[in-house]
């Protein structure tokens, strides 16, 4: 394509609401399955840069995208060019919903002449091209999406349901489900832990990882002691830090500009089951993940405990007897004897132009037996945040074989760590960025979190 040649538009409506569409041109796993199985990162975030490689015709066509603008749920816009080509151009896709469908308009054009003597770069190919993702194959993919969705919207969900939606056999524990599958009743809980979650102090801790992420691999893998340092003080400068990595003024403007997002308090509890569930509140001196030991989360934390009126009652001894009752029920090959159970309170912000994410590490475990991944109290003005569980594959490929946007009083419960060992499938979990939905208003998700570990018998 020239500069002269006139842009492609290209529009198409969908039988799906903007959510879904939105899913499918900005979350990786998604865009995967209809637009390139080449592409290895991207977020919706304005400055964000991926890039991917795909062959043809005994060419490489090295993608380089850069994100230019971002509307959530409205419009993203991206550069869109090639390492190994002169040439440059973007692409843009706007979304409109009516009456619960969505229209959806593509607008791709040229910047910098492209070499016209490569078949790839001419129009007629990048129209064909724009009509085969567009019109065919994201279209198929959002009609298969919304038979899966139909298929399992009834709650409860567990890894049966899964099974026959995936055509394959799921046999680790899973559980979607509300509160009063417990027989906890939905209201008295919201109510009671709603306005609980803005009083909580910020997790600093995040700051400093998203720091550490933004510093160049060759960085990260000289200076890992340097930061365990950092991190693990929380009176330590940044400058300080910045000083003993040499970091140039531009990387720490970088770093600095990062701001906390996540209110965050931490409460662990003893079970003893017996004949009836004794309960035990201990505090741990840190908090910890059974992870590789250059993983962050590997450092032990230290967060504020949730203060004991809001754990240390019946209504909150009840959800914990229940998950430990149904982690019996699930696991009849042991009778268990001790259960450990710690709960995250978690308050996520968004931002406008600046999503909410409760899974900055990506795509992941926790490093104990069984977990809640989110138990939602709050959801104020937000869109998105699916939570999602993952099987992953011999080969190491992570599949995403259920997901659903948690509702206040909603859970999602599951296998987290080795549990490949004893049911067959090893399962991950992450939660979807989310975004703010009316700007002039705060947006948060808040969720609690269980970590569950078995202490006796080990399984």
């Amino acid at each position: 394509m020239k500069k002269t040649d006139p842009p492609i538009v290209l529009k198409e409506v969908f039988e799906a609401t903007v959510k879904q569409v939105w899913s499918a041109i900005t979350d990786v796993d998604q865009m995967k399955k209809w637009y390139f199985p080449q592409l290895t990162s991207f977020k919706a975030e304005e400055g964000f840069e991926t890039t991917f490689s795909l062959q043809h015709e005994n060419r490489t066509f090295t993608h380089l995208w850069k994100i230019l603008e971002v509307i959530p749920y409205q419009r993203i816009k991206y550069q869109w060019n090639y390492k190994e080509f002169l040439g440059d151009s973007f692409v843009s896709f706007d979304l409109i919903e009516e009456n619960g469908k969505t229209k959806l308009k593509i607008y791709n054009e040229v910047l910098e002449d492209f070499p016209q003597d490569i078949p790839e770069f001419k129009r007629e190919s990048g129209v064909e091209g724009w009509n085969y993702l567009i019109k065919q194959s994201l279209k198929q993919y959002l009609e298969a999406q919304e038979a899966i969705t139909t298929d399992i919207q009834q709650l409860p969900i567990t890894e049966k349901e899964i099974s026959q939606r995936t055509n394959a056999p799921v046999f680790s524990p899973v559980l979607c489900a509300d509160l009063s599958y417990l027989g906890i009743d939905m209201t008295t809980f919201i109510d009671f832990f709603k306005d609980s979650f803005i009083q909580m102090p910020f997790d600093y801790y995040d700051v400093k990882r998203k720091q550490w992420e933004l510093l160049s691999e060759e960085i990260r893998s000289k200076h890992f002691e340097a930061f365990k340092m950092y991190y693990l003080d929380n009176e330590a400068s940044l400058s300080k830090f910045a000083d003993e990595l040499k970091l140039n003024k531009k990387t720490r403007t970088a770093l600095q500009e990062i701001q906390p997002w996540r209110r965050r308090s931490v409460c662990s509890f003893n079970l003893e089951i017996g004949e009836e569930i004794k309960i035990q509140r201990f505090y741990p001196d840190g908090f910890e993940q059974a992870l590789n030991e250059k993983d962050v989360r590997s450092l032990p934390r230290i967060f504020q405990e949730t203060k004991s009126e809001l754990v240390e009652n019946e209504l909150f001894s009840s959800l914990l007897k229940k998950i430990a009752q149904y982690a019996q029920e699930i696991t009849p090959h042991v009778v268990i004897e001790n259960i450990q159970i710690t709960a995250h309170f978690m308050s996520v912000k968004a931002r406008t132009g600046v999503p909410g994410n409760n899974s900055p590490e990506g795509t992941h475990e926790d490093g104990a037996d069984f977990i809640v991944s989110a138990l939602v109290i709050n959801r104020a003005n937000i869109l998105g945040g699916k939570s999602q569980v993952f099987e992953k594959m011999e080969d190491g490929e992570l599949i995403n074989i259920f997901e659903r946007e948690l509702q206040a009083g909603e859970f999602l419960f599951q296998a987290d760590t080795g549990e490949e060992k004893h049911y067959g499938n090893d399962l991950w979990h992450y939660v979807t960025p989310f975004y703010v939905e009316a700007p002039v208003k705060e947006a948060w998700r808040d969720i609690i979190g269980l970590d569950i570990v078995i202490t006796q018998p080990k399984i």
